[in-house]
């Protein structure tokens, strides 16, 4: 039966009835009654169920049913089978240390992808083994680094999060092995195994959050940045040695900061000249890389960009950087490429003189020329 509006659907010859009395005009049926015992549902006048007999002939009843993968042992009868079980177990700690050296290297990567808010830049990060880091090179989808990082986290979550997965499983398969032989040997009385984790070290019960502390250092680079500004502030961050010392190394030490200090570097010497000098003796002293100083020319250029200019290319010539090297081609190319127009202009201004006409092109003398040449 189905409802529509103020009448009933009757199934078996689909016909429409009213619901009182609720009988088929075809086939003399009623409704409301059990198709098998033949008995009339009063109170809810359900032709589905019947609650006398509990037939359901047309109801669709939709069962969910949730499971969860348990590991499986084979029971232990002998001390072959013992053997083999600890072989088993062997090899499935050395799968549990593969998978969570993967683990921690794609936590690390995700560590380091969290701070940036910028198209990618290379990263590097400690590894465990070679064989973890191909792990996760493999299993990671190729990443570009046009695209923002947030794609990157993504995908990295997503891969260690089945990592994770994998690992839990393979802990329930370890602790199901272990009580194999537990009973086993308390059946044939003999000293039980004891249950020892591998590596205490990779659980972690620090009160610190790592996304507190990764807030508080950019909110932290953040002030300082907007504290340049102020003239006052700015003095004092140039002759602190916060910002030169330890931030510097700070940022040279931990990759994923460095690209924060180096623009609070680059936003200290912006139309500053005491700034601009501290900067250009940290490149040529070897602290920070030349690229900084390529970095300041492009996103904050200024009065002093040819005192920067010069200390890049000292620094390209000094250390034999390649990067360095490439930073400042690729400027002088720019300065060439946004310097044709002007050339262009002085040389066509330099056509009307000789031609001895003016810029609007009004005829002048000669000795006129000579005279504003002099």
């Amino acid at each position: 039966m189905i409802k529509r509006k103020s009448s009933q659907l009757y199934i078996r010859c689909s016909s429409v009835v009213q619901p009182n009395p609720g009988l088929c005009e075809h086939c003399g049926e009623n409704v409301f009654q059990c198709v098998k015992c033949r008995a009339i549902n009063y109170d809810e006048k359900d032709p589905f169920l019947c609650q006398s007999c509990g037939f359901c002939k047309y109801a669709r009843m939709d069962i969910t049913v949730v499971c969860r993968p348990l590991p499986g042992v084979q029971p232990i009868t002998t001390d072959i089978e013992r053997a083999s079980c600890v072989e088993s177990m062997a090899r499935l700690l050395c799968e549990m240390e593969q998978t969570r050296a993967q683990l921690a290297a794609g936590r690390t990567l995700c560590e380091s992808l969290w701070l940036q808010s910028r198209p990618l830049p290379p990263i590097c990060f400690h590894v465990e083994s070679p064989d973890a880091a191909n792990a996760l090179i493999a299993a990671v989808p190729p990443i570009n680094h046009q695209q923002p990082a947030i794609h990157a986290l993504l995908l990295t979550t997503t891969h260690c999060k089945a990592l994770h997965e994998e690992l839990c499983m393979q802990t329930q398969q370890l602790i199901a092995f272990r009580e194999e032989l537990r009973s086993y040997d308390r059946s044939i009385k003999t000293t039980p195994l004891l249950h020892q984790a591998i590596n205490q070290g990779f659980y972690n019960a620090s009160s610190n959050c790592f996304g507190c502390l990764r807030a508080s250092i950019l909110h932290s680079l953040a002030i300082l940045q907007s504290s340049c500004d102020d003239e006052h502030c700015l003095e004092q961050l140039l002759n602190s040695d916060v910002v030169f010392s330890t931030l510097v190394e700070i940022g040279r030490k931990y990759e994923p900061v460095r690209e924060e200090v180096e623009m609070l570097l680059c936003r200290l010497s912006l139309e500053n000249e005491k700034g601009t000098e501290k900067l250009c003796d940290l490149v040529m002293n070897g602290k920070i890389n030349g690229t900084v100083l390529a970095r300041s020319l492009n996103t904050f250029p200024d009065s002093f960009w040819q005192q920067k200019f010069r200390g890049l290319l000292k620094s390209a010539i000094k250390f034999n950087d390649h990067d360095t090297t490439l930073a400042a081609l690729t400027i002088i190319d720019k300065c060439l490429i946004d310097a044709k127009p002007l050339r262009k202009r002085i040389y066509r201004k330099l056509q009307q003189r000789r031609r001895g006409i003016k810029n609007d092109g009004s005829q002048v003398t000669f000795s006129h020329l000579q005279g504003l040449g002099s």
